[in-house]
């Protein structure tokens, strides 16, 4: 392949995949760090706010021989809540019991988010500087390379409005649905919102929220001032939420620069189609007439 102008299409070419890859990267980092903060924020709500708190608190005993319907009905619905009290990772194959997640759950939160970062960081530096060196290239060339990205995208607004196309003369108004693009945004920070989250639960049940695995429910503040040892508890108590906090800080940080990251793409892939539609608009006034 002598031919320049072959090498300069190889490279565009070569370069285009590797945008493809890059988007479908940050696309799953994306869906990892969702899904990640939902399978912690699920069984801490479970745990903490659900109704079936109630059946665990009962103090009344079953009725033996199990012919209360209701009473083996409660016992069902206990021993599901007793389970889902643990976080599950199917490919690791570890279980994490729901109170250590202020910690383990902020740790992994943490990482997922840094991946993430990197993922959106690398997406947009193989947009931005693919678009920027076929600037002067020839339409057709920027047509290619424009509509070759925007085929893999699928959360970014690149202008083009959440309206179907339903015709074949015109174009889609570009209208965005209410909130939704502010909700895909506030997405991004959900591994922050996760951990904090759930070092609020935590807090609440040391101090107010009742405990269902002990005697008299009372909560852990009270356990712990019973302890001969209650200094050394407390400070354990206190070292592991202020890590957490910090990995919610850091975590947040890292989701804002993510998200700085993602709007910048959008941007320059907005400003590089407004282009394009400046250059199909020059392109159709400097034809010639035909004559009449």
């Amino acid at each position: 392949m002598s031919n320049p102008a072959e090498i300069k299409t190889a490279t565009l070419q070569l370069r285009l995949e590797a945008v493809r890859e890059s988007v479908s990267r940050a696309r799953s980092a994306f869906i990892v760090a969702t899904v990640a903060s939902l399978l912690i924020i699920f069984p801490a709500w479970n745990a903490y706010l659900s109704w079936y708190r109630v059946f665990v608190m009962r103090e009344q005993l079953y009725a033996h021989g199990g012919v209360n319907p209701v009473d083996e009905a409660q016992k069902q619905v206990v021993a599901e809540w007793v389970k889902n009290q643990t976080i599950t990772a199917g490919i690791l194959g570890v279980r994490v019991g729901i109170s250590d997640a202020a910690v383990v759950g902020a740790l992994s939160l943490y990482i997922v988010a840094i991946w993430l970062l990197f993922s959106l960081r690398r997406a947009n530096r193989t947009i931005g500087y693919l678009l920027q060196d076929v600037m002067n290239e020839p339409y057709e060339t920027k047509q290619w390379i424009f509509h070759g990205i925007a085929a893999r995208l699928v959360f970014s607004d690149i202008g083009r409005g959440d309206q179907p196309v339903r015709h074949l003369n015109e174009k889609p108004a570009a209208k965005n649905f209410l909130f939704v693009r502010r909700v895909l945004k506030a997405l991004f920070f959900l591994p922050a919102a996760t951990i904090f989250f759930v070092i609020i639960l935590d807090t609440l049940s040391i101090f107010f929220l009742p405990s269902p695995f002990r005697p008299g429910h009372a909560p852990l503040y009270f356990v712990i001032q019973d302890s001969p040892d209650r200094i050394s508890v407390w400070t354990k108590v206190i070292g592991w939420e202020i890590l957490a906090l910090i990995l919610g800080f850091l975590t947040a940080r890292l989701c804002l620069k993510g998200i700085e990251f993602e709007s910048a793409t959008e941007e320059v892939l907005k400003e590089f189609s407004t282009h394009l539609g400046q250059v199909d608009r020059d392109t159709q006034t400097d034809e010639p007439k035909e004559a009449e």
